[in-house]
C-alpha cells in the first residue's frame, strides 16, 4: 500500500487536486484507508501532514499522568491516564527510517496546507438548520458550505456522506440555503400564531424552574469541588491525625461527596425533564 501516500502527495502538490477530489479518486480505484474505511478530507489530511513519510519518528504526544483517587478508608490509590501535550513539547527523531515522500515534496504540501487553510478560514456560513437538517436518502445531517462565483456569494445545505466520501456514495442534491430557511421560518410562524396564549405562560413559568434549578446544580458541582480539594489536602497533612480520626474524617468527606453527586445526577435527570416538556 506504499503508493497511496505517494498517490496523495503527487495528487496534491504536483496535479493541484484538494483533499476531497483526492478522496473521491481514491474511493473510486475501490482503495480503503488503513482501518478500511472510505477516503475522505480528514483521512488525506492525515497523511499530508505526517512526518514519518519523511523518515522523522515523533514521540511525547501523549504523556501519563496520575489520578488520585481515594478510598473509604482513606487509602490513596493512582490511576494512570493519557493527556495529549502541545506541538512544542514534542521529541521528532529526524531520519529515523528511510523516507517514503520525498522531503521537497513534503514541505511543498505543508506549504500549500497553510495557504488553503488561511483562505478558508474566513469562509464560514452562517447555518441555522445544521444539527437539525437531514439527508432524505441516507439520513445523514446536511452541513451549510458558502461559496463564491463571479463576486456573488451564496450558501447551500449539502449532505455530509456527500461532503464527506464523494456523490458516489450518496447523490442528494444540494439545496439552497435561503430558500429552505425561508421555508421553515414559515412553517415556524404559522405553527406560532396557532399556538394557545396558556400555553406561553406555561413555558415561562418552565424556563424560570430550569433557571433556578440549573443555579441549584452548579451550586452542588461547586460543593463536591471544595470537599474534593479538602479530601486532598486532608491526605497532605494526614500525619498531623491520628489513624482514626483521619480515617472518620476521610470517610465522612467521601460519604458527603457520594450524597452531593446522588442529588447532582438527580437534579440533572429532572433538568433533563423539564427540557423534554419546555418543548
Amino acid at each position: 500500500m506504499e503508493h497511496i501516500p505517494k498517490t496523495i502527495f503527487e495528487l496534491y502538490v504536483n496535479e493541484g487536486l484538494g483533499t476531497f477530489k483526492i478522496a473521491d479518486n481514491l474511493n473510486n480505484q475501490g482503495y480503503r484507508s488503513k482501518n478500511g474505511s472510505l477516503w475522505c478530507r480528514e483521512t488525506v489530511n492525515q497523511v499530508l501532514r505526517n512526518p514519518a513519510y519523511i523518515g522523522n519518528v515523533v514521540h511525547g504526544k501523549r504523556r501519563n499522568m496520575l489520578q488520585r483517587e481515594y478510598e473509604d478508608d482513606g487509602k490513596m490509590t493512582k490511576r494512570k491516564i493519557q493527556l495529549k501535550t502541545a506541538k512544542e513539547e514534542w521529541n521528532v527523531v529526524e531520519n529515523a527510517h528511510e523516507p517514503l515522500i520525498d522531503h521537497a515534496v513534503f514541505y511543498k504540501a505543508q506549504q500549500i496546507l497553510l495557504a488553503r487553510g488561511h483562505k478558508r478560514a474566513p469562509r464560514r456560513a452562517y447555518h441555522p438548520l445544521t444539527g437539525i437538517l437531514f439527508c432524505g436518502k441516507c439520513k445523514e445531517g446536511m452541513v451549510c458550505q458558502k461559496r463564491s462565483y463571479k463576486g456573488k456569494e451564496y450558501r447551500y445545505y449539502i449532505c455530509k456522506t456527500y461532503h464527506k466520501y464523494g456523490r458516489n456514495s450518496c447523490d442528494q442534491a444540494n439545496v439552497n440555503a435561503d430558500e429552505i430557511e425561508e421555508a421553515v421560518l414559515s412553517l415556524i410562524r404559522i405553527k406560532l400564531l396557532n399556538i394557545p396564549s396558556e400555553t406561553f405562560t406555561i413555558r415561562i413559568a418552565i424556563e424560570k424552574e430550569l433557571g433556578r434549578l440549573e443555579e441549584e446544580l452548579k451550586t452542588l458541582k461547586s460543593k463536591i469541588q471544595k470537599l474534593t480539594k479538602d479530601q486532598v489536602a486532608l491526605f497532605q497533612q494526614r500525619e498531623l491525625f491520628t489513624e482514626e480520626v483521619y480515617t472518620q474524617e476521610m470517610l465522612a468527606k467521601k460519604q458527603q461527596i457520594q450524597v452531593a453527586s446522588v442529588e447532582s445526577e438527580q437534579l440533572t435527570r429532572k433538568i433533563e425533564n423539564r427540557r423534554v416538556h419546555q418543548k
